[in-house]
């Protein structure tokens, strides 16, 4: 009974459950903890109060070590387009990405069309992380009707104590942009089980978001001021010939990779590359900015600005909703500056593009006007009198 009773004091003690797993400069192995400042491994001891162990051995001079590195050259095109330093800051993002560690405040982003081994290193972080990574759902970084103050968040309270946080293949939708800028700083995150309490917790989880080409955000412009954008540019070929897979011997992006090299990186090289990134973050920081993620960057940016910012700061966005073109138009001309303005059937074609659907409609106080469908301008009612 008193061996019960010791025990159930520790486990209401909030004061010993925040030190669990709280190392965030550590990653406990099977042999050892791994010192992510130092790229070494040293003993297990009482103080660590590491409850998991990651299945992969560390070794820090592990012979496929070379193979991780060619094939992240291929990855980054660091040799074929010239920019080396686009590799160095791959390996410090990614070293980075596996401490407990928020304070660069960013939301990173793997951004390519078809195959570009997106998903082949992200196979290798969930191997290697295991419990640490987290295939999260869209819902945490995506605007939904659901929910307000205090409902429930089991999507975000997953996030606590993982490293990563992943959403693949983001979709045309608004972001949250609140919840984006908390989840790419080291601020308390609130959220709460299905019938349990409120709580929040301390995030250590770098969140990774993939996107194809074009990007669409919806945000507003100081919260795209946070996104690292990763260019994933190369298209990989199969060695074997496929359909519909041809080889331009002149695309520098085209690379040949056997279909079966998936199968065959080390984990446990990747994770002393991994590991190895992490020491040089600890000693350099991120360091500038690559000129291709740069560059990305801004196109993102000069992408969502205009019509795209307009849509994230002044309207509404959900099913049911309209405005009147011509209501919606004007609106967006006052809030560009003077002179620098587009046509209202412009204006029109960019909705389209952006999955408004633009039609008459049947009913309310804009009965047979034109109306872009799925938005309203925050604060206004129903133009009666608009013109189509």
């Amino acid at each position: 009974m008193g061996v019960v009773h010791c025990l159930t004091a520790l486990v209401r003690d909030k004061t010993f459950l925040n030190l669990l797993d709280a190392d965030k400069d550590v990653l406990s192995v099977t042999d050892g903890v791994v010192d992510l400042r130092t790229a070494t491994l040293r003993p297990r001891v009482r103080g660590d109060y590491l409850i998991y162990a990651l299945s992969t051995p560390f070794d820090p001079e592990h012979p496929e070590l070379h193979t991780i590195e060619k094939w992240m050259k291929d990855v980054t095109l660091s040799e074929r387009l010239g920019r080396p330093e686009y590799l160095e800051f791959m390996q410090r993002l990614i070293g980075y990405s596996i401490t407990g560690h928020t304070r660069e405040e960013i939301i990173v982003m793997f951004i390519g069309n078809g195959a570009n081994s997106k998903g082949v290193l992200h196979e290798l972080l969930s191997d290697v992380l295991e419990s640490l990574y987290y295939a999260a759902p869209r819902s945490i970084i995506v605007q939904t009707a659901r929910g307000g103050a205090g409902a429930a968040s089991s999507d975000m309270a997953a996030l606590n104590g993982k490293r990563i946080g992943a959403v693949d293949e983001m979709p045309d939708e608004p972001l949250n942009d609140t919840q984006f800028r908390l989840l790419a700083g080291g601020a308390g995150i609130p959220a709460r089980e299905l019938y349990s309490a409120q709580a929040s917790f301390k995030n250590l989880c770098q969140i990774i978001l993939n996107f194809n080409f074009p990007v669409q955000m919806r945000i507003t412009h100081a919260t795209l001021r946070r996104i690292m954008a990763c260019p994933f540019d190369m298209q990989a070929l199969p060695v074997v010939p496929m359909s519909g897979a041809a080889l331009d011997p002149t695309n520098p992006r085209h690379i040949l990779l056997d279909i079966k090299m998936k199968g065959n990186l080390s984990r446990a090289a990747f994770f002393s590359w991994a590991v190895a990134g992490a020491k040089k973050w600890y000693e350099e920081g991120l360091g500038p900015h690559p000129k291709c993620c740069a560059d990305l960057r801004s196109h993102i940016m000069d992408d969502n600005a205009d019509v795209g910012m307009w849509i994230a700061e002044r309207c509404e966005v959900g099913e049911g909703l309209m405005a009147s073109t011509k209501m919606a138009w004007n609106d967006f001309c006052a809030s560009r500056p003077e002179g620098n303005n587009i046509t209202n059937a412009s204006f029109r074609v960019e909705m389209g593009r952006r999955g408004f659907h633009i039609a008459q409609a049947t009913r309310t106080q804009l009965r047979d006007k034109r109306c872009c469908h799925g938005l309203k301008i925050a604060g206004h009612i129903y133009d009666q009198n608009a013109a189509v």
